[in-house]
């Protein structure tokens, strides 16, 4: 699951990237099942909710073959990534330490897919970056909210890497993925609302991986978030949903939303 960094980096030198990219961008690994253990969220299709005796749809950490790869980042934000992700994750996991990793810049030889780390971050772009690891464009499936065929679970077999450009949501959307849709990726789209990147990828990730589709997962669009009687505030995003309804956030992100 490749990110291509699209947000600017902050002002300050010392901080590139905002508190709540960095929880998105957390979030992530704990979606796809390299850190974090079991799921908050369980992600309880439909048919589940009704049947309590229905295996976990939960990733054991560590057990997933799968990687996260952050690219196109700047130096400064490729360095303050890495060192917050292994922070996150070995308070989490003993092991987590060592999950993030940066390529070397340049690379004196191509390398091997199997040869890259649970979680990959790198200022390569993502033509270079496949391009040096031997993949085709054809085998990289662009999520893009203007393509023409949703994404359906045997698109895991026709494709080996799956694209988001982030992780910018603006409201409206300012089609940043505009950019990599001039590269030639073939594409596939989510539904036609919005997501967070972090969603898009635990979306992405249950299709798949787990031959869920968009219909079996709960929704809850644009929900507003209470936080005191005078405290409220509309997302302008499509989330999925706890089973009470809830939208599944980063931890931390309400607490920042309410701050900011």
């Amino acid at each position: 699951y490749d990110t291509e960094h699209m947000e600017p980096d902050e002002e300050t030198s010392s901080k590139p990237l905002p508190d709540w990219v960095l929880l998105e961008y957390f979030r992530m690994l704990q979606q796809v099942g390299i850190v974090g253990g079991k799921e908050d969220a369980k992600l309880l299709t439909r048919q589940q909710e009704l049947d309590l005796t229905s295996p976990s749809l939960d990733t054991p950490t560590g057990h997933t073959e799968s990687r996260v790869v952050f690219s196109h980042l700047s130096l400064a934000t490729g360095e303050a990534l890495i060192s917050e992700l292994n922070s996150r994750a070995s308070s989490v996991n003993p092991w987590g330490s060592s999950i993030a990793r940066a390529l070397p810049e340049p690379l004196s030889a191509p390398i091997s897919e199997i040869e890259l780390p649970p979680c990959v971050c790198t200022r390569q772009p993502i033509l270079d970056l496949i391009k040096n690891l031997k993949v085709a464009v054809e085998d990289v499936c662009l999520l893009d909210p203007k393509a023409e065929q949703e994404l359906k679970p045997e698109d895991g077999h026709r494709f080996r890497w799956f694209l988001f450009g982030g992780i910018l949501g603006d409201d409206p959307p300012r089609d940043r993925t505009a950019q990599l849709r001039v590269c030639g990726f073939p594409s596939r789209h989510l539904g036609a609302i919005q997501m967070t990147t972090d969603t898009a990828v635990a979306v992405t990730k249950r299709i798949v991986e787990d031959n869920r589709t968009l219909e079996d997962l709960n929704w809850v669009v644009k929900p507003e978030l209470v936080f005191s009687p005078k405290e409220r505030v509309e997302m302008p995003f499509r989330y999925l949903a706890l089973p009470n309804g809830q939208p599944i956030m980063p931890d931390g992100m309400k607490e920042l939303i309410r701050k900011d």
